[in-house]
C-alpha cells in the first residue's frame, strides 16, 4: 500500500491504521508526524495478548523545505508499508526503509487498510 501525499500548512501527521478485527478494537497505526520529524508504528492495540510486548517503535525522518520564488514548499511524502501478516515493512520516499518489525496478531483473516490525516485546529 502506497500513497503520495501533498502536506498543506496546518497538517501535523499523516498516517494509514491497519485494522485487524470488525470493531476496530485491535489495530496497527502507523504514521509520519510532521512536527516531530518521525516516522511512528504504534502496536500498542495490534493483539489482545498481554504477555506481548507492543512498544511503539520509530525512525527519524524530514521532509525537505524548498524556497522558490519567495514561496516555501514542502517536498511530497511518498509513504509505503508492506505488511504480510506477520512483519510490516515502512518505507518512505521510496527507497529508505525506515522501519522493520514484527506484528503479532491474533486475527489473521481479516485486514482492512485506512488512510487518515490530521491538522491542527485553526
Amino acid at each position: 500500500m502506497e500513497a503520495s501525499i501533498n502536506l498543506t500548512e496546518g497538517c501535523e501527521s499523516v498516517g494509514l491504521h491497519i485494522q485487524h478485527n470488525d470493531d476496530f478494537s485491535q489495530k496497527t497505526t502507523s504514521y509520519f508526524s510532521y512536527a516531530e520529524e518521525g516516522i511512528f508504528v504504534d502496536r500498542s492495540l495490534s493483539n489482545p495478548e498481554g504477555d506481548v510486548r507492543k512498544p511503539t517503535v520509530s525512525g527519524p525522518f524530514t521532509l525537505f523545505t524548498f524556497r522558490d520564488k519567495g514561496k516555501e514548499t514542502v517536498e511530497k511524502l511518498h509513504f509505503q508499508m508492506s505488511f504480510d501478516g506477520d512483519i510490516l515493512e515502512v518505507f518512505c520516499q521510496r527507497s529508505l526503509c525506515l522501519i522493520h518489525y514484527g506484528i503479532w496478531n491474533s486475527v489473521y483473516e481479516y485486514w482492512r487498510k485506512l488512510f487518515w490525516g490530521r491538522s491542527r485546529a485553526r
